[in-house]
């Protein structure tokens, strides 16, 4: 009788937070396992998580296919958590300016200003927490307008210290200023383009968020598709430097799931993430065109809908993928 009931009915975890049930998972120890993961490895730009309080188990035997819910209790914790996130401030005269996500993006956006300019800035290390960072760190589209901006400003307060100008400099000055505010524009919205669509037959249209980074800790950005299958393609020439399936001790997919990255000429890697199970058609040292298919289109690991999670990378720092869109 008793292995018929445990035929019938499959044995699985009813996961509360707070009294309050917000899943079922079918291996406890496993998920337990991805909750001590998550703390000790919470991003590449978090610099502390700490859980305001954690999960407990009740083991319920259930008919019917088993749910899977880790995706859901793992945002349940990090949403009723304490995050701290490392950031990047640029300092210009020793006065923070702006700040963004990472190192990488920081020296892109000093390296728009000319040389002399350079000299009075400079780059800090910063931690922020959850509550302010959305507000805090910028894209480094947004960063070069606001440090440019600065730069002028101060130029403007150094001037009129002098109390040397005359009508003609003043002249001049405006001249100039209006000139360098055209190009703090242009540069503004300048990209490094030349980067194929990274789904077949799709544009910037099939992204919902079009800010970077959508929410901060997300290191790339999402391509909604709705439907499974569509292609997936190199953006640009390069080598595959990984093709893989992340999985747990239990074989369950996790992170980014089934997953790829090419490595540039530029220096430059792509990621393609949550690709559908199966479909990466590209291994390790193969060389890809731009515009290749290397898979398809999923919801494999960390994932809660169909769609593809695009990075670009920098020297192991991920950038604005817009900019080579």
């Amino acid at each position: 009788m008793a292995s018929i009931i445990y035929i019938k009915y499959k044995p699985s975890y009813k996961v509360t937070l707070n009294g309050q049930t917000i899943g079922y998972v079918q291996d406890k120890e496993e998920m337990q396992k991805m909750i001590e993961d998550l703390k000790n490895n919470p991003g590449e730009n978090v610099a502390d998580i700490k859980f305001n309080s954690l999960p407990s188990y009740q083991l319920e035997f259930l008919s019917g296919d088993l749910p899977d819910d880790t995706d859901k209790v793992l945002v349940a914790l990090q949403n009723n958590s304490t995050v701290t996130y490392r950031a990047y401030a640029i300092l210009l005269n020793g006065k923070k300016k702006v700040t963004v996500a990472s190192e990488a993006e920081a020296k892109e956006v000093i390296n728009t200003l000319s040389k002399s300019d350079r000299k009075n800035a400079k780059i800090s290390e910063v931690c922020i927490e959850k509550n302010k960072a959305e507000e805090d760190i910028k894209s480094a589209k947004v960063a070069k307008t606001t440090l440019k901006k600065a730069v002028e400003s101060s130029k403007k307060t150094a001037k009129k210290s002098t109390k040397k100008t005359t009508k003609k400099t003043t002249s001049r000055s405006s001249s100039s200023r209006s000139s360098s505010k055209k190009t703090s524009s242009s540069s503004s919205v300048k990209s490094v383009g030349g980067y194929a669509f990274p789904v077949k037959g799709c544009s910037l249209s099939n992204i919902r968020n079009r800010s970077y980074p959508s929410y901060a800790g997300h290191t790339g950005i999402d391509i909604n598709i709705g439907v499974k299958g569509k292609s997936v393609v190199a953006a640009k020439d390069g080598v595959v430097i990984v093709s893989e399936a992340l999985r747990s001790s239990s074989g369950a997919y996790k992170s980014y799931g089934e997953y790829i990255m090419i490595k540039h000429s530029n220096g430059t890697v792509t990621l393609y993430g949550h690709l559908k199970a199966g479909s990466r058609k590209v291994k390790v040292g193969q060389k890809v065109s731009k515009g290749q298919v290397i898979g398809t289109v999923g919801s494999t690991g960390n994932s809660t809908g169909t769609h593809l999670h695009f990075e670009v990378r920098v020297n192991g720092n991920p950038v604005n993928p817009y900019r080579y869109l």
